[in-house]
């Protein structure tokens, strides 16, 4: 499986976000979709490299802090944007971007909480 680098994707997800003129996402979604999706896998990728590529090392710590440096990033960007002519700073972005990083955090943490418990001896 090809993975991606968290820093790469960083950098895809803000020079993608600083692009003047964008235009508006295909079949219906709307640019909240788009933050959503991005943000879940700018989550999932910064939680794997927490937890240092091992279900093991997903933990709270790990998934909380991947959420908080995703949901950060968001705010970092959404800033940046105020200074791109035609772009503008939205706080429905900030708040579609730190329920797409909790919610892609959520599931894997959930699964490996799974994964864990299904690879001990001591399965009921």
């Amino acid at each position: 499986m090809l993975w991606v680098p968290v820093w790469a994707y960083m950098f895809f997800l803000f020079v993608a976000q600083m692009w003047p003129n964008v235009p508006a996402p295909p079949g219906g979604l709307t640019d909240k979709h788009e933050h959503f999706l991005s943000y879940a896998v700018l989550g999932a990728l910064t939680l794997r490299a927490l937890a240092k590529k091992r279900w093991q090392g997903v933990t709270a710590v790990t998934a909380f802090g991947a959420v908080a440096y995703s949901s950060l990033y968001g705010v970092f960007v959404e800033f940046c944007q105020r200074f791109v002519p035609s772009r503008s700073y939205e706080v429905l972005d900030m708040i579609a971007d730190a329920i797409g990083a909790a919610l892609a955090v959520g599931l894997a943490w959930a699964w490996s909480i799974m994964k864990t418990r299904s690879e001990t001896s001591d399965v009921l």
